[in-house]
Parts: C-alpha cells; sequence; structure tokens
C-alpha cells in the first residue's frame, strides 16, 4: 500500500490519499502519542519523511508538515503538547489546527505506524 501525504485546504497539516477508513476513533486528549514500534523504518529526505511498515509492505510518504507531526509522535508528548508544538512552529492559533492534527496522528495510527494511546 503506498501513500502520499498533501496539503489540507488550509496548507498546515496533511491528508492521506490512502483507503479512508470509515469509523476513527477520536483522538484522546492526554495520553502521550507513540513511540512507533520498532520494526518501522523511517526515511527523511529533504525533510520529508517516508515511512514502511515491512509487516504488511504499507508505506507513507509525508510531506513536510505530515513530517513534523510524525517527529513529535515519539511517546513524550500528548496530543495537546503536539498541537501547540505545531502551532506555536507555523504560527497559527491551535485551535485551528487541532483537529487537523488529531487526524494527522490518527491516520498514522489507523495504518500501524504508530499504537494507539491508551
Amino acid at each position: 500500500m503506498v501513500s502520499s501525504a498533501v496539503d489540507t485546504s488550509y496548507g498546515y497539516l496533511a491528508n492521506f490519499r490512502h483507503q479512508r477508513l470509515d469509523r476513527m476513533r477520536p483522538m484522546p486528549a492526554s495520553p502521550r502519542v507513540g513511540p512507533p514500534p520498532p520494526h518501522i523504518i523511517e526515511t527523511e529526505i529533504d525533510d520529508e519523511v517516508s515511512l514502511y511498515n515491512p509487516h504488511d509492505e504499507s508505506v507513507l510518504v509525508l510531506n513536510l508538515t505530515a513530517s513534523d507531526v510524525w517527529r513529535l509522535c515519539d511517546g513524550e508528548q500528548t496530543l495537546e503538547e503536539i498541537v501547540e508544538l505545531i502551532s506555536g512552529a507555523y504560527g497559527v492559533k491551535a485551535d485551528k489546527i487541532r483537529d487537523d492534527v488529531a487526524a494527522t496522528i490518527s491516520e498514522f495510527v489507523q495504518a500501524g505506524f504508530v499504537p494507539w494511546p491508551e
């Protein structure tokens, strides 16, 4: 499965063009996000990350913003902390991007690249 991330209409965060899931659980606000399982292979080219899962041979190609979100899914930050960090880095209000950040992380989770925060 090959996917690529493209900017949303706001240009802030990624929207993935791979199989849409009819039901996505809402992202919890307080648990730490990540880290990715050790078998996930990450490659970075020009600040953009490509991810490979050898267990199911799936691939995600992330744009710059999704790559920044990915780097923060290291098990050290909560969803709210990731939102605040991305908000500060891109100079946008956290409320404006919260849903996009949560959706991006949910895509990582649904694709098997990050465990579901409990």
